[in-house]
């Protein structure tokens, strides 16, 4: 009996050895709400753990993102969004895609039970690279949305056409990836599908201060099902960085930007599960 009280008092306690580390942990013993607990017992009480990346003095900004149509043939959604560092030393960037959740379901379209139907929808996310050129060095007037949109459409394939192209062996297909890739555009990090479950998509990855980057989300799996509005499901990106950043939203245009995303995502899918570029969080 005794035996039996000692254990289950031990859970509600640190162990007489763990001084130094709660001294380190800044727990007082007073009743604010905070206790010890053994892990077995957390294991009976908790089935997920969110860890909060939460650093002083780091940067963020959140910007509206939807889904495409479910009638579009092109699964990007929308807006893509172009990324360059503003310090001379390298920046931790997370990116979270967050959807809404069924909090607030009263909220949702009439005659839909949301409460009870809700699920969010797949989100990929694509990170890419391209190393700047001298001339692209940023001004004052940068911060222009029309400027930066003009140049996520740099290096981007406007060839639409699936004929025969000139050449021997090459059809536009082909044709159409080598432009891409002459715009010097690499996929360096993020992941395919996986946040239809978890309602979100978190990773991080490191920008090198002399290059340009871009952030595409594609949805290749479902949509989500009772969302808020029948068409342009919305959600959120959240940018986080060590450093300052400059973020520009750009829309998607199929005729301008297709091809490319479509290279782009063959590249993600013979290389994201080999590249060390970035990690994923959730």
């Amino acid at each position: 009996s005794s035996s039996s009280s000692s254990s289950s008092s031990s859970s509600l306690s640190p162990p007489s050895s763990s001084a130094a580390s709660l001294s380190k942990l800044e727990r007082t013993g007073v009743n604010d709400g905070t206790f010890w607990m053994d892990y077995t017992h957390f294991l009976m009480g908790f089935s997920n753990v969110d860890v909060c990346f939460a650093h002083p003095d780091w940067h963020a900004r959140s910007f509206d993102a939807h889904f495409p149509t479910k009638a579009s043939n092109w699964r990007v959604c929308g807006p893509m969004f172009t990324v360059t560092p503003q310090s001379q030393v390298a920046t931790t960037l997370y990116l979270t895609a967050l959807q809404p959740t069924k909090r607030g379901s009263n909220l949702g379209r009439a005659g839909v039970d949301r409460k009870a139907s809700y699920r969010p929808g797949d989100i990929s996310m694509l990170v890419l690279r391209r190393v700047r050129k001298p001339y692209e060095a940023k001004s004052d007037s940068s911060t222009n949305t029309d400027a930066g949109a003009a140049e996520v459409e740099e290096g981007f394939s406007t060839e639409m056409s699936f004929g025969k192209s000139k050449g021997k062996g090459t059809d536009g297909v082909a044709a159409a990836s080598s432009a891409a890739r002459k715009g010097g555009w690499s996929v360096v990090g993020g992941g395919l599908r996986g946040c239809d479950e978890m309602g979100r998509n978190s990773f991080g990855t490191k920008l090198d201060p002399g290059s340009e980057y871009m952030v595409v989300c594609l949805c290749l799996g479902t949509h989500p099902v009772a969302a808020q509005t029948a068409t342009h499901q919305p959600f959120k990106m959240r940018f986080y960085a060590s450093h300052p950043v400059e973020v520009t939203p750009a829309p998607f245009d199929e005729f301008k930007h297709g091809r490319s995303v479509l290279t782009w995502l063959h590249d993600a899918l013979l290389t994201l599960g080999d590249q060390g570029g970035a990690q994923r969080f959730g």
